[in-house]
């Protein structure tokens, strides 16, 4: 049990892998410290879901509204960008939401990364407009995705489940995009990443889980938890030499700072 206070910043609780254990397994991330989480949104038929999960954790849990590039797909044929827009304007004041997302490019689905750029823009343009932060989804996309936050200046974010190098995660910096450091960091043969998190300024990252997916080291083949939370941090703290005190107090502030919370 860890005795600080921790914000999981990206959880999908409310998938059907948590239906019959979400209770447990949210008492289980109480007990270690864990005081609330944030669920994405994936697509619109799931934004109630996240909504009614978040809500469920009490407070200190938030939600988000948007459409992942893996669901885009799967939506009916009569959305469009432009009507996912208007989806988003109904919901985004709704109690508990806090962002605009999961949303982005993902190189290594079917869909052409030509066909996921209007979707995530429609989705950009609405965050912009609403001074809203988006939760970032990025694979085999980087450069793609690059061009596309440069068309948008003004938004604020976290790249969710980052595991790059420091040049990559300082074009996401200066852009003014906060970093989501789960699972990975906890692998002793991920240098790449360690070695970005060591050296990461501390008011540019976010610690996130992303259960059910994301396993820590030593989990491997078994679905993530939101309770594992306090694993990623300890990898995060002894990497960068600090207490678990000062990482959970910048924690802490950089959540309230995207968020708004």
């Amino acid at each position: 049990m860890l005795k600080e206070s921790w914000f999981d910043s990206h959880c999908h609780l409310d998938m059907p892998a948590f239906d019959a254990v979400r209770a447990a397994r949210w008492s289980a991330a109480q007990a270690r410290g864990v005081a609330g989480a944030l669920i994405p949104g994936l697509e619109p038929a799931q934004w109630l879901r996240a909504q009614a999960c978040a809500a469920s954790l009490g407070t200190g849990s938030y939600w988000s509204i948007g459409l992942h590039p893996w669901w885009i797909a799967k939506q009916p044929t009569t959305l469009t960008p432009q009507l996912l827009a208007e989806a988003l304007s109904a919901h985004y004041s709704s109690a508990g939401c806090v962002a605009i997302g999961e949303c982005g490019l993902d190189g290594a689905i079917e869909l052409p990364l030509a066909q996921q750029v209007p979707w995530l823009e429609s989705q950009l343009a609405f965050a912009q407009d609403k001074a809203l932060p988006v939760i970032l989804h990025q694979h085999r996309a980087h450069n793609q995705l690059l061009e596309v936050l440069n068309r948008y200046p003004g938004v604020i974010g976290v790249v969710h489940g980052f595991s790059g190098s420091l040049a990559m995660a300082e074009e996401y910096i200066r852009r003014g995009l906060l970093l989501g450091i789960g699972g990975v960091v906890t692998y002793p043969r991920a240098s790449k990443t360690r070695a970005t998190v060591q050296a990461l300024p501390a008011e540019s990252f976010l610690l996130e889980t992303d259960a059910p997916s994301m396993p820590v080291y030593g989990r491997q083949g078994a679905d993530n938890r939101p309770e594992y939370l306090g694993e990623i941090a300890q990898a995060v703290a002894q990497l960068r030499g600090e207490s678990l005190a000062q990482l959970a107090t910048r924690m802490r502030a950089n959540g309230q700072r995207l968020f708004g919370i």
